[in-house]
């Protein structure tokens, strides 16, 4: 799961935070575990999309997942006389429920 900047944000206080109550759990700390929480709870809830992109080595393009960077050529998305298109539900590496 790629992290939000929020996220990153409330990772880096609660490091710090916990260095300075000696690794006990205060008020503060709780909150942000709930705002991180949160945040996940988004992220999650997001749709993700396959991305279609050009290839460096010829001019075909590839549908990339957002999340982990597999690529697939374009013509695994439609059927062998390419009348249909018919997008993977999920990256086969990441598992990954993605949108064409």
């Amino acid at each position: 799961m790629k992290l939000t900047t929020r996220m990153n944000a409330i990772e880096d206080e609660l490091h710090m935070l916990l260095q300075l109550s000696g690794g006990k759990e205060t008020p503060r700390i709780k909150e942000l575990m709930a705002e991180y929480k949160g945040e996940v709870k988004k992220l999650e809830a997001e749709d993700k999309y396959w991305e279609l992109k050009g290839n460096d080595d010829d001019m075909g393009c590839s549908y990339w997942c957002p999340e982990c960077g597999f690529q697939t050529p374009e013509e695994a998305f439609w059927s062998s006389d390419f009348k249909e298109f018919n997008p993977l539900p999920s990256c086969p590496k990441c598992n990954t429920k993605l949108k064409a």
